[in-house]
């Protein structure tokens, strides 16, 4: 059994991807995504909600290491969630693969009543 060890890894990897994170976060809703690049300094996070956003898609790159973007994410969440906890689930993406740290954030929520 010692020498299928990367067999077993495998599977393992499969079977997590099929049936254990899947069902972690069964329901889901999709997010909107758009970006600000920021050339240069950094902007803080004061006035980085009024500059303008441009349309962006999950799994473009977003950067060099070391360079800077606000991403904005928007959503609804059903109205049958009301009494649940909610939680958005996030990956930036970092492969390990260069320079630099894994990513900064700042979070900020503005829930917007209903129409």
């Amino acid at each position: 059994m010692h020498g299928a060890r990367l067999l077993v890894e495998a599977r393992l990897e499969r079977a997590m991807g099929r049936f254990v994170r899947p069902a972690r976060y069964a329901e889901r809703v999709p997010l909107v995504l758009s970006v600000r690049h920021v050339p240069g300094e950094s902007v803080s996070v004061h006035r980085a909600p009024q500059a303008e956003f441009a349309a962006f898609t999950a799994g473009t790159a977003w950067g060099k290491p070391w360079s800077t973007r606000w991403f904005r994410l928007t959503g609804r969440v059903p109205g049958t969630w009301a009494v649940r906890r909610v939680t958005a689930v996030i990956e930036p993406g970092f492969s390990g693969d260069g320079p630099g740290f894994r990513a900064g954030g700042t979070w900020s929520t503005t829930p917007r009543a209903r129409p």
